[in-house]
Order: C-alpha cells, then structure tokens, then sequence
C-alpha cells in the first residue's frame, strides 16, 4: 500500500513495519545488514543503493534517446538489487538518462507552445538535481546546460569552471546519490551506507535535504554508524546479528534511552570512536553541533546533539549503564544558561555545564575576540579598547533598561523555584485511597509547606545580577549570568561582519588540517584552541 500517509514495507520473511518514518537497518560489521535490506529491496520492489560504487567518468555524458537510457539504467539497476556484490557503474548512464528526458520534454513543450498552449515549461529532473546541489554545495557550483557539464569553485580565487569528471571522490559520490533519489520512483528506497564518503555533519545535512526533496518515497538505510542512524527524525530500528536473525524495534517519536539501550545491546558494533560526547541542540541548530565537532572531535571521539538538557543526561546513563558496551564512554555537556548552582553541583561527574552562560558566550570572551580581531588586522591596542568598551556597553545597557535586567532576574528565580518544586512533586507516592492522593499533591504545592523560599530565591538573583553590572564585576562573571546570544549580537558590531561570518571563521580555523603548514587561518586555529582552553569540558 502506498499514499502520502503510509507506505507500507514488506520485512522478510513476513512482518511489515507501515507508516512513512525512516527505517534504520543497523548492526556489527559482518552481521548481514546487506544482504538483509537487498531481500528487503527485492520484496518491496525497491529502488536499491548499493554502498560499493565506481564514479569514474569521463567529462562529457553521451547523447541516447530516451528508451536507450532508460533501458540501460533499468538493467543496470536490476543487476545492482539482484548480485549484491556487483559495483554500481551507472552514475554516466543516469546522467544520460536525465539529459534524455530533459531533451524529450524540451521538445515536448515546444510543440506544445507552438499549438497555442503557454503554459510554463515544467521543472526537469536535470535542473532539480543542479538546483539541489547547488543549495547543498554554495562553494561548487554545478552546470548541466550542456552535454559536456561544469563544475565552478566559487571559494578559489581563480573560479575557472572544470570538468565534473574530476570533481573529488566525495563530490561524485553527493551527484550519484542525488540523482539516484531524485530519479527514483514513488514507494521505498533502501540505501547501504548513506554515510560513506561523507563528514558526518555533511551526511546529516545532505539526507535531511534529501528526505524532505522526496516527500512521496520512504527512506531506509543500512548501516552501523550510531551516530547518523541517531540523526534521523523519528527513525524505527532493524537490529541485525545475523543473516537469519533480526528484531524490529517499536516506532519512536524522539531519541529515548530505550531505543538507543537496545540498538547497543545488541552486539558490539564497528564504531571507531571511543568516546561519545552528547550535547544540547538539533538539526535547526547545527552552529552548536559544528563548533563543539570542530573544537572537541577527533579520531576517537564524536559529538552527538540529542536535544535538551534532560535527553543528554538520560543519553549518557544509557550508554554508561549498559554493559553490553565494552570500551565506549558518554560524556555530556549543557549548557550553564538560568540553572541554578545548586543543580549544576548535583550533576553526574560524566555531565559537564559550559563554564559560561551558552555557547555563544565562548565567543565574547576576550581571547576568542581577541584571536578574530588580530585575524581581520585589528592592532593590539585597537582590541584591548574596542573590548574594554563592549564590557562597559554591556553594562550600561542593562543598567539603563530594567526591562531585560528584570527579565533575567525573574528567569532565575523562575528556573530555581522549578528545580525544587518539581523535586517535591516527584516525591509524591500513590495511595489506594484517592481523597489521601489528592490532599498529598496539594500539600506540595502549598508554598506555606515548602522547606525553601521564592521570596528569598527571587532577592538573592536580584543581587547577583545586580553585581554583575557593577563596574568592578570581571567580564567573566558577566559572561556567566548574562545571555550569550545577546552579548554576541554586540561584540562582532565593532568588527563589521555578520555572525554567521564570525561563526564560519572560527568553525573553519578549528577544522584546519595539521598538513597545513602555516597559514593566518592555522594561526588563528592556534591561537583559538588556546583561547577556549580553560573552558573546555573534561580537561585532563
């Protein structure tokens, strides 16, 4: 069955998981996944992606009529879902395929136009895969004007356009995939590997613009990559150990302890990180996910936004508790925002607050500034001023508009009170007798009865934040009270650039390679790395 509400999927040898979520085929490396979602593939009628791929080709695609194409890529693919092991060769013959039916509907339009009809021309598979990868890639722009296609690298100084032939092993890699998604039928694709050749930050971003692309099909995956499986929305889980033996999960509507208890119980899988860091955000803030990936991930270590404050403690306890996982270690960061110190003390030694209010907080310390600045020209003497005046603004600022300062206050007090009261509610116990439930529950919520005070909560913020904004107060202090998304809004006023330039900029210094040798921007990495030192989580 298949409609925009459900399209069903068949599971050998007699399940079906309905609905249109992602489904996730994961397991160990060796265990079958393969072979499992190609009899998937086989069952459902499916489009099949295989993970081995041959992408050479050469710079220019061949003129074939449109049952020519057509038949090639159809044999093509029906020897790719039927001999699993056969390396998929057909990123040319697509291409062909795409530019044939271009060419048909080119001619079909103008016969049209020439009849009387003025209609729009319709939108082409071609110029929806150009228009998709050049929204995806703003740095590679691609051209299929002609039969000879181009590739322009905007991010050189010298953007030449060359042949898409030698565009790098992972470009061709992002082409194929997109034009096998974009040509494919409406109902199942199955794709082995989806990560493969990608950064994981590029693989999330890539599938999710693909997903919502292909609305009318349903995605399934196969892989065991942890980390990308945890980044789809609302995934179902296929845990596979053998070719034989596999389990379905229940469907999830977020990322629970549950699912993730159970995808890692379920065998010992070929992760190569040892570590596994989660953070606060989401798909809607992947600045987050970038700077903590770029500062803090390396060979044996990989960030993992989950959402809230409560999903990345509830993650680690997951990981940490199951004993299933031999030699991997959760570690959490949060953000410090309104919490209370109190809370902040009382966290798992494996959970680690920001030093400083939020993220954004990191970039309005004086040596982040300071490290940008001396990047973009500014003089010593230029920055010490320039920094010296933001702390004062700042200040000034919330002096003079009791509105935001109350607003802070009252946050603070709010998000304390909570923490205690909602400790006091979850005390409560049932009882048989309904009227003793009811009159426990009121009791709790009887401020007279309470062991702590709003009244006092509420003077003691007031004066925290009020001391902050004294002259002597350190911009450190300030930097722990205060937003960070605020504060950042101002600092980068005296630089001149948009926040998004400044997050790119150190995003880009922190990903420098180490077989660069010396540059500004490996400077500036430098110079950065020793600048968020003392707020870094987990220091040795």
């Amino acid at each position: 069955m298949t409609n925009s509400e459900n399209i069903e999927v068949k599971i050998p040898p007699d399940q079906t998981i309905p609905g249109t979520h992602p489904i996730i085929i994961i397991g160990p490396n060796g265990s079958g996944k393969t072979t499992f979602g190609s009899q998937l593939a086989i069952q459902n009628n499916a489009e099949w992606i295989p993970a081995t791929r041959n992408l050479e080709f050469a710079d220019s695609i061949p003129m074939q009529t449109t049952v020519q194409a057509q038949s090639v890529h159809s044999n093509s693919k029906n020897k790719q879902r039927n001999e699993i092991w056969r390396q998929a060769n057909d990123l040319i013959n697509l291409l062909a395929k795409l530019k044939a039916e271009e060419n048909e509907e080119a001619i079909a339009f103008k016969r049209a136009y020439r009849s009387g009809k003025r209609e729009d021309p319709p939108l082409t598979k071609i110029e929806n895969l150009t228009g998709i990868w050049n929204s995806l890639f703003p740095k590679r722009e691609i051209n299929f004007s002609s039969y000879s296609p181009k590739v322009k690298a905007n991010h050189r100084t010298n953007p030449a356009p060359f042949a898409i032939g030698r565009m790098s092993g992972g470009e061709r890699v992002a082409l194929y995939l997109l034009a096998r998604i974009i040509d494919a039928p409406i109902g199942i694709i199955v794709i082995d590997e989806p990560e493969l050749h990608f950064h994981g930050v590029l693989a999330r971003k890539f599938w999710n613009a693909l997903e919502i692309l292909r609305t009318d099909c349903r995605f399934v995956y196969i892989t065991h990559d942890l980390p990308f499986a945890l980044s789809r929305n609302n995934p179902q889980f296929i845990i596979v150990t053998s070719e034989s033996n596999h389990q379905i999960l229940p469907p999830q509507t977020n990322i629970p302890d549950e699912i993730i208890e159970s995808v890692l119980g379920a065998a010992s899988f070929s992760i190569s990180a040892k570590n596994f860091i989660f953070c606060e955000g989401s798909k809607l803030n992947k600045k987050d996910n970038e700077l903590y990936s770029a500062w803090l991930q390396d060979d044996n270590t990989v960030i993992i936004p989950v959402g809230s404050c409560e999903e990345v403690i509830k993650c680690v306890e997951v990981f940490n508790s199951n004993e299933a996982v031999i030699g991997l270690q959760a570690k959490g960061i949060i953000d410090r925002d309104f919490r209370s110190d109190e809370f902040l003390s009382q966290l798992p030694e494996n959970i680690q607050p920001l030093s400083l209010h939020e993220i954004e907080s990191l970039y309005c310390t004086k040596n982040v500034y300071a490290a940008v600045a001396k990047y973009m020209g500014v003089s010593a003497a230029d920055i010490e001023t320039a920094y010296k005046n933001f702390i004062s603004q700042v200040k000034q600022h919330f002096i003079s508009n009791p509105l935001e300062k109350n607003k802070i206050i009252l946050e603070r007090t709010r998000q304390r009170t909570e923490e205690k009261s909602k400790s006091l509610l979850n005390g409560l116990h049932t009882e048989t007798n309904i009227d003793i439930v009811k009159s426990s529950y009121l009791a709790a919520l009887n401020i007279t009865n309470w062991s702590f005070s709003p009244e006092n909560y509420f003077d003691e913020e007031k004066t925290r934040v009020e001391t902050v904004l004294e002259e002597a107060a350190t911009a450190e202090q300030l930097l722990i009270i205060l937003p960070g998304k605020t504060l950042f809004s101002r600092i980068i006023n005296s630089l001149g650039i948009t926040q998004e330039s400044f997050l790119n900029l150190v995003i880009s210094a922190l990903n420098t390679t180490s077989e660069i040798k010396s540059s500004p921007l490996k400077t500036l990495k430098t110079e950065l790395i020793a600048a968020l030192h003392s707020h870094k989580p987990f220091q040795e």
